[in-house]
């Protein structure tokens, strides 16, 4: 196979695998700061909405993480 065609089998192959790969599952707890990156606010507003009681998190270790389904009810009682 001449260069050309095989980059261009090469570029056909890794763009369907991309396509086809499925996206990663989303983690089932998630950190303080990710919390506030999917929100789209500050770890200060995150740590609020918990001591708050609006949001509620559990403790793993010395980590403290909230659920994902926890995130979309919140987000979804706090839509703009």
């Amino acid at each position: 196979m001449s260069d050309r065609v095989e980059l261009a089998v090469r570029e056909l192959v890794d763009a369907l695998r991309d396509e086809l790969t499925p996206p990663p599952e989303p983690t089932a707890m998630v950190s303080i700061a990710e919390a506030a990156r999917l929100l789209g606010c500050s770890r200060t507003t995150v740590y609020a909405a918990l001591d708050g009681g609006s949001l509620a998190s559990r403790h793993i270790g010395r980590r403290r993480l909230i659920a994902r389904a926890e995130l979309d009810r919140f987000a979804g009682e706090h839509e703009r």
